[in-house]
């Protein structure tokens, strides 16, 4: 049976509809008082707000009170002087509670502004603004406080006063805190805290497991991480697949290549289906350690699951066969990923042409780097050193002379680690020349060689006749800059010194 509620009185509805626009009209005229006098005296704000209710016999509404604060973050610089007189008259009238939402306002234009003390002490005045704070205001005042480093020393505090309040900490609260804990890399602090949330009626849900567990294996081991993942299966909650990766990342990162074969076994077993990142880790993480049998099955176990491998599967699976010498397959690999839609890019054939170079099959990465350019795939900085770097082990280096000038002429850049070896290795053969070459372009770029580098030069230098003493003695003196360079700790210092060489060099060689 339906309650039967008394119908309202002609009167009293007449009534209240008066009252709703008297005020409605007492706002729009302290409005556009302001708009015509948007920074008034501290007394004159508050007599403003009041003389424009009162021209309509009506009270500042909390609508009024809230516009009258907002007007004033819009004029910071009038928040000393006013805004403790407009809470001072609030707090001294006589009217009914105070919308929380007025305070939620507050607090929060202060944490914009990085007043951090205001927020504290509004929060606290609550009570006496006639308004029962809740958790709103609490973890409004939390999370604003977990922003900032002298923040976080106030949140004990906070948390402490609350039951004067009368505040409960709620789910919500622990939420802001194990959110902001996890964001500063205190983790152990946040684990803490979950455990202790049954104390307060309060149980930790599955986003707040899964941000503790991706912050453990970002700032722990993979250790904490694998026996959080384990405390999440017995409270209930099965961790999902990008949860999973997050653990089986951190035991590849860490060598753990079997027990992130467990994990992604056991995702199977929990009913989910592993993505292709899931294999791709654990795939990386096998052909690393050499484990090439588990290579191949794993790789068969993902096709049969129907997941779609990309281009990094295949790069993966390519290397592992090249490590092993298996060339043959290799190469059908990579025509199968055509065929497939998966087409090959630079960094598929650079990890072709770098098995080559290990077993000093130079011919055969010349072949594969001339099929890439026959498909129109420009070769990169990465395709270039390879080479160059293999031609310098067999010491083959006016071959790899000659493709260092035409990997410059490509905008390619060779990085320190070629410049070195080249230098070094033109030297040792007498092509001190050319190795000058390679030298004047490396300081041209900013590089400073290594003292391997600097010593083969020197000694060159010292055997050759053809160079001159000024030449000699102006290398010898910049073979202190990387030694300046650590002791300075100023990059436009060191490349200025490395231009000055630069033009020297040219000057006198």
């Amino acid at each position: 049976m339906r309650r039967w509620k008394p119908a309202l009185s002609p009167h009293y509805k007449t009534k209240r509809h008066e009252r709703v626009v008297a005020e409605s009209c007492a706002l729009e005229s302290f409005k556009l008082k302001l708009g015509a006098d948007p920074e008034p005296g501290a007394d004159s704000f508050v007599s403003l707000l009041t003389d424009s209710f009162r021209a309509y016999d009506s009270a500042p509404t909390p609508a009024a009170y809230s516009f009258a604060l907002s007007h004033l973050f819009r004029h910071p610089h009038l928040l000393g002087s006013h805004l403790p007189q407009i809470l001072s008259h609030l707090e001294s009238s006589d009217q009914s509670p105070t919308p929380e939402a007025i305070f939620l306002d507050l607090i929060r234009n202060f944490g914009k502004f990085g007043l951090i003390r205001e927020a504290l002490d509004v929060f606290f005045k609550i009570p006496r603004l006639r308004c029962a704070p809740t958790a709103k205001s609490l973890n409004l005042l939390l999370g604003i406080l977990c922003r900032r480093k002298e923040g976080l020393l106030l949140v004990r505090d906070v948390l402490l006063r609350s039951p004067e309040l009368n505040i409960r900490i709620e789910e919500s609260t622990f939420r802001v805190l194990v959110r902001a804990l996890c964001r500063i890399g205190k983790v152990g602090s946040a684990i803490e805290l979950m455990r202790l949330m049954p104390l307060h009626e309060c149980e930790p849900d599955a986003k707040m497991y899964s941000l503790v567990l991706r912050t453990i294996c970002k700032e722990l081991g993979s250790a904490e991480a694998v026996d959080f993942l384990e405390e999440m299966r017995s409270v209930g909650f099965v961790p999902s697949v990008p949860e999973c990766n997050a653990v089986i990342g951190a035991l590849v990162r860490d060598g753990k290549v079997n027990d992130a074969y467990f994990v992604l076994n056991q995702m199977i077993f929990d009913g989910r289906r592993p993505d292709v990142g899931s294999y791709n880790m654990v795939l990386s993480g096998l052909s690393s350690k050499g484990n090439f049998k588990e290579v191949d099955e794993l790789f068969d176990e993902m096709l049969l699951t129907g997941t779609v491998p990309d281009k990094f599967t295949y790069n993966t699976y390519i290397d592992g066969l090249c490590k092993r010498g298996d060339f043959e397959r290799a190469g059908r690999m990579v025509e199968c990923m055509g065929r497939v839609g998966c087409n090959p890019d630079i960094e598929t054939y650079n990890i072709l042409i770098a098995g080559y170079v290990r077993v000093s099959e130079i011919r055969k990465a010349r072949e594969v780097m001339n099929e890439v350019r026959e498909n129109g795939i420009r070769w990169n900085s990465h395709t270039f050193r390879i080479l160059i770097d293999g031609l310098c082990l067999e010491g083959r280096m006016m071959e790899a002379y000659q493709l260092f000038l035409e990997m410059l002429r490509e905008g390619c850049d060779p990085g320190p680690s070629s410049f070195d070896r080249l230098v070094c290795g033109l030297c040792e053969k007498g092509l001190f020349s050319e190795a000058i070459q390679v030298l004047m372009e490396m300081v041209g770029r900013s590089y400073a060689p290594d003292a391997r580098s600097w010593t083969a030069i020197l000694e060159g230098l010292e055997m050759s006749s053809n160079l001159s003493n000024t030449c000699l003695c102006l290398v010898y003196g910049a073979t202190s800059l990387p030694q300046k360079a650590e002791a300075s700790k100023n990059e436009a210092f060191c490349k200025q010194e490395l231009k000055d060489v630069e033009e020297e060099l040219q000057k006198y060689c």
